[in-house]
């Protein structure tokens, strides 16, 4: 493992025949072969520079959105946000009520996986719901729902009937959650996104366009 100086990145050779570039925590690392000569690697650099500037900023953007756990910091539930509470009971972990989210000052050094937990119970209880239903409107049946902790895919759908939901999509409006729904199902039928496959789902989702397109623009604030 070597930094090179003047240029702002870690190198870490290796017997790879390739040269890679990785994003991680704000910071550009190149991985390169051991024969790699610098000029070379720098040459990759340069001629790459429109994706790490991209890359680069995206990285900040997710970094300066990062959670703090304050007073009035808002939290997506179902599409809304909902500011924080921060109340002195100690005996109080993290709760909502409607209106906000309450959580002790003696609990936010452990606040995102509190929250994370919060959400995965919220989520695998509505996301079974729709599941259920959408199931039995499409004439589907599959196996169980999980729910992980994928940050890149809002769910999936294995060869073996198993469907899996990111406990962030319980941020979403409700429509985009019966949208997400629609389309992991419809894979039980379809294991291909064909012409079949999108028809299939607007069928049952109409609206499956605008549903996608709301995901791409608003899905990267939906984090903690």
């Amino acid at each position: 493992m070597e930094f090179m100086p003047n240029l702002d990145y870690q190198l870490i050779r290796s017997s790879r025949r390739t040269i890679a570039l990785i994003i991680r925590n704000g910071n550009l690392i190149v991985r390169a072969p051991r024969r790699a000569d610098l000029g070379e690697i720098e040459r990759f650099i340069r001629a790459k520079q429109g994706w790490i500037n991209k890359h680069l900023t995206k990285a900040a953007d997710r970094q300066s959105r990062a959670k703090k756990y304050k007073e009035g910091e808002k939290f997506w539930f179902l599409g809304q946000e909902y500011p924080l509470y921060i109340t002195d009971d100690y005996r109080s972990k993290l709760f909502y009520n409607q209106e906000h989210f309450v959580l002790s000052r003696f609990q936010i050094h452990k606040a995102k996986l509190l929250f994370e937990n919060w959400y995965r119970v919220q989520a695998k209880k509505i996301l079974a719901e729709r599941a259920v239903f959408f199931a039995d409107k499409m004439g589907l049946s599959y196996k169980k729902i999980t729910i992980t902790g994928a940050n890149t895919r809002w769910g999936s759908c294995s060869s073996r009937g198993t469907i899996n939901f990111s406990w962030r999509l319980i941020m979403t409006p409700p429509e985009i959650v019966d949208y997400v729904t629609v389309h992991e199902l419809a894979h039980l039928a379809h294991h291909n996104h064909s012409k079949s496959f999108w028809a299939f789902v607007k069928n049952f989702f109409p609206g499956f366009k605008a549903a996608k397109k709301w995901l791409k623009i608003n899905g990267h604030k939906l984090a903690l």
